[in-house]
């Protein structure tokens, strides 16, 4: 009797052992003071486990387990949800395969190839667009530039042609190696008469007189001084002239018609600004003669063919005689 309670002793304990070794434990924690950012690293760092693992996602445990801790650090339930599903489908996202993952290399390399041929289809088109844009622009510019509106525009555009223009002497010798005018220009010295010797510089002159005539050898530098005129303007540097007109070079050898007019003189101006980057400059020539804004650079009388000479120089004279607010300075060789 004695050996059989002794062996329904051993059985029970066996019994209670496995029963103790292989029943589901609840979720403890440690015992710590908590805090706010110590619950949020281990809600997180649960929920990566969990994502890891391809464990489904325990919301409801994750409240039940940190609810009472989350009271005393003032993190809600709603709190304790999103901070551990976002977690966790932050990290499951990291885990999913790439959109190339199943791509067998061959494939994978088809692909790319595919998508490098269409990235150079598309630079292309952008930038048959792009030149389809700078053309529609360029149009209505050319349409549009002698309009107020555009005016500034205009003129922004007329200096960076006097610049590109002047800046540079291109020499027929040397055609690949121009001289940057800055470095071969020499101030010049004028006189007022024959029988005045003392000389003051160009650019003084130019200030002092609004109307001028300045002749000379040829090379003496007349038709560089207009050059660099119309080159400072495009600078914006023409400031010693406090009307701030606005400089038109115009080689008076382009001037042939016997029966030359006025209006064909203003023409020869208007032309002159299209030359240089501003179209339909009609209406800001007129304006601007009439209002004496005008700084008109007449290059070269003498090369004036002779038998129309004495009417291009009454068409000027009467010009200027009509618009006297305008500057002009006309250059002209020595007889």
């Amino acid at each position: 009797m004695r050996r059989r309670k002794a062996r329904l002793s051993s059985l029970f304990a066996l019994a209670l052992v496995a029963a103790i070794a292989f029943s589901p434990l609840p979720s403890v924690r440690p015992q710590t003071t908590p805090t706010r950012s110590g619950l949020v690293t281990e809600i997180e760092a649960t929920a990566a486990r969990h994502a890891k693992t391809n464990t489904s996602m325990q919301t409801q445990h994750m409240i039940e387990l940190y609810a009472e801790d989350g009271e005393q650090v003032g993190l809600s339930k709603r709190e304790i949800a999103n901070f551990y599903e976002e977690k966790y489908i932050e990290v499951q996202e990291t885990l999913q395969p790439g959109p190339w993952a199943g791509l067998l290399p061959n494939q994978a390399s088809v692909v790319l190839a595919i998508m490098s041929l269409l990235g150079i289809i598309g630079a292309a088109f952008k930038d048959r667009i792009t030149q389809l844009i700078e053309a529609i622009l360029d149009w209505l510019y050319s349409q549009l530039a002698g309009t107020k509106f555009l005016q500034t525009t205009a003129l922004n555009r007329y200096r960076r042609s006097l610049v590109d223009k002047h800046a540079q002497l291109r020499i027929p010798f040397r055609p690949n190696r121009p001289l940057e005018m800055a470095e071969v220009f020499v101030p010049l010295k004028v006189a007022g008469s024959a029988s005045v010797t003392s000389e003051i510089d160009a650019y003084r002159a130019i200030t002092e007189h609004r109307r001028l005539m300045v002749t000379g050898q040829p090379g003496s530098g007349k038709t560089m001084l207009l050059k660099h005129v119309a080159l400072t303007y495009g600078r914006n540097q023409l400031n010693m002239l406090s009307d701030r007109p606005v400089p038109v070079l115009l080689e008076l050898h382009r001037l042939s018609d016997p029966d030359l007019s006025r209006e064909a003189l203003i023409q020869e101006l208007v032309a002159a600004f299209r030359r240089d980057g501003f179209p339909k400059a009609e209406r800001f020539v007129a304006q601007s003669l009439k209002q004496g804004k005008l700084l008109l650079l007449l290059d070269g009388l003498d090369e004036v063919n002779s038998g129309v000479r004495s009417q291009v120089v009454k068409q000027i004279q009467d010009l200027l005689d009509e618009c006297d607010k305008c500057r002009a300075i006309i250059t002209c060789h020595l007889a």
